[in-house]
């Protein structure tokens, strides 16, 4: 199995474990989080650059959902419910959209 594949399979395994939630506010937040990582595999294929700057993106985004994991942990989930659901699904898009704009801008990754 390649590194993907395994990358890919932790993310859907572990997802339920990073809910901050129980009952039935568990399913929309899992929705949000499956549509994040589908929307993130997406437009992995269709960026056009070089696999240095795709593990980039990658690593970035991993990286932002475990520092917004960190940053919501403590918040109850029923009293924040917007702030919880908008900055697990927005931050990791933000982050990784600047990091895409910067590597495609100053470091000319994009292949020909």
């Amino acid at each position: 199995m390649n590194l993907k594949r395994i990358f890919f399979l932790i993310l859907f395994i572990g997802s339920p474990y990073f809910c901050f939630a129980s009952g039935n506010n568990v399913i929309p937040f899992l929705l949000l989080e499956i549509s994040l990582i589908i929307s993130f595999v997406i437009f992995m294929f269709i960026v056009k650059m070089n696999k240095k700057a795709k593990m980039f993106l990658a690593l970035t985004f991993v990286i932002s959902n475990v520092i917004a994991y960190f940053i919501i942990y403590d918040l109850p989930y029923s009293k924040n419910i917007f702030f919880i659901n908008l900055f697990t699904i927005g931050f990791p898009i933000l982050s990784v959209f600047i990091c895409y704009f910067i590597l495609d801008k100053y470091c000319s990754v994009s292949k020909s």
